[in-house]
């Protein structure tokens, strides 16, 4: 679950940063994909906060109801039951757009992104109710990877299976964005202009929160500091841009007094090591969803390459820092441009050569940076 990008506290707390006091957006929350989902309007859309809310829950719904493995009549649950059968299920139109996006994603990412590695998430214990007491035996490794990979799925048109048994499916890193996306296209259809949606820290933003104010203030997390006690700076969203963050901190598995990371790489199937957190910001917010997990996996170096395919993409990289060190940020130029760094962070976040992110759309790797970045740690 991606919980690290936040509304600001500007825009709820009157005089903060010295800005007048005006009326705080409206926003209606529930929950849905296991998650929290919230749709905020202007302070003077509230007499409609209620039509917008039932427009918004309904798209993340029927969503929901089609790419869930948490219901067992949704077609990717039929999927991962019948995994290894050769029986073919038909691909209900979401869950083909999700298809089409994850495709596109692992070949982007050179298969660091992959919905199918969920034999090796439980191998590590991210499925089991207790962590693991040892690291996973490598025949247990090397039994997982075997059914892992997106090109073990055979697709045709609008049907598709999955060729070995125990395969499983699980678009846990796309499909909240693609639904923030869904909503939100509803709600523009329907004539708002001024709205952000957020499902479990995927947000789309469209028009301002206030009026005079350009967009809507996101916040993004400091991923060495408890939720909600600090941020690395500021995001002024607007024009349908949406953002999304990958994380260390959101879950992780304790072995022998070290903590490994719920994001697993799926070419070497260990848990990714070295980067705190990767925030994105896309055109789209499955585009986000996909990148901020992609290039959590890649790095600086291999991830800016991906992020190139990308137009209008851009992304800010937190590596982990050494016990003592002061930690840093590295952003491409146009999220340098956009964010608005907090005090705590400046003079820490350094903005990458020019060309490093989507903005560009050059191929290529970025000048002077190796596949993984500054040193794993």
């Amino acid at each position: 679950m991606k919980i690290a990008l936040f509304l600001c506290l500007m825009l709820l707390l009157p005089g903060c940063r010295n800005e007048p006091a005006s009326p705080p957006p409206v926003e209606s929350n529930w929950t849905a994909m296991g998650t929290f989902a919230t749709v905020a309007l202007p302070s003077a859309e509230r007499s409609r906060l209620e039509q917008a809310d039932a427009i918004a829950r309904r798209a993340i719904a029927e969503v929901e109801a089609e790419i869930s493995t948490f219901m067992p009549a949704s077609p990717v649950s039929q999927l991962n039951q019948t995994a290894g059968s050769g029986e073919n299920i038909p691909l209900p139109p979401h869950l083909v757009a999700v298809f089409d996006l994850s495709q596109s994603a692992f070949s982007a990412s050179s298969g660091a992104f992959d919905p199918t590695v969920g034999p090796l998430m439980q191998v590590w214990g991210f499925r089991s109710s207790s962590a693991p007491i040892r690291l996973p035996a490598d025949e247990l490794l090397q039994a997982a990877a075997s059914i892992v990979g997106w090109d073990k799925i055979v697709r045709s048109g609008d049907l598709a299976r999955l060729a070995r048994p125990d395969m499983r499916l699980d678009f846990g890193a796309v499909g909240k964005g693609y639904g923030v996306d869904v909503a939100f296209a509803r709600l523009q259809a329907a004539g708002w202009q001024d709205l952000m949606v957020n499902l479990g820290g995927n947000l789309r933003c469209s028009g301002a929160a206030r009026p005079g104010r350009h967009g809507w203030l996101v916040a993004v997390r400091d991923p060495f500091l408890p939720y909600g006690r600090g941020s690395v700076g500021t995001l002024p969203l607007s024009d349908g841009l949406a953002t999304a963050t990958s994380g260390r901190y959101e879950k992780y598995v304790e072995i022998g007094g070290r903590r490994y990371a719920h994001i697993i790489d799926p070419r070497n199937g260990q848990p990714v090591a070295g980067m705190a957190q990767v925030t994105v910001v896309a055109r789209t917010a499955a585009e986000a969803d996909v990148l901020s997990t992609s290039l959590f996996v890649l790095g600086i170096g291999e991830g800016c390459a991906m992020l190139r395919q990308y137009p209008g993409s851009m992304a800010l990289f937190v590596p982990d820092a050494p016990e003592g060190a002061e930690p840093q940020a590295f952003a491409t130029a146009e999220f340098a441009a956009l964010l608005q760094v907090d005090q705590l962070w400046r003079g820490r976040v350094s903005t990458l050569p020019p060309g490093s992110g989507g903005e560009t759309g050059r191929e290529g790797s970025a000048p002077g940076l190796n596949s993984s970045g500054p040193p794993r740690r």
